[in-house]
């Protein structure tokens, strides 16, 4: 059985420690990626209603609203 180096394993750590701050944008933003994706299936007056929704709200917005919950 190998062992892990000390440097891998407080590397790991540290990932694991930043991950979540990194990870709610990342969601959030392939959220409104795929939101995107399907507003540009729609015909062009869908189009810029469904854009306006995806637009609506910014990741510092929803930051903000996510903490008060």
């Amino acid at each position: 059985m190998k062992t892990v180096p000390m440097r891998a394993t407080l590397f790991a750590l540290l990932a694991a420690a930043l991950l979540p701050a990194c990870s709610s944008r990342a969601w959030y933003e392939g959220m409104r990626a795929s939101a995107e994706n399907e507003c540009r299936k729609l015909p062009p007056g869908g189009y810029e209603d469904c854009m306006a929704r995806v637009n609506r709200q910014s990741y510092e917005d929803y930051e903000r609203e996510r903490q008060r919950r």
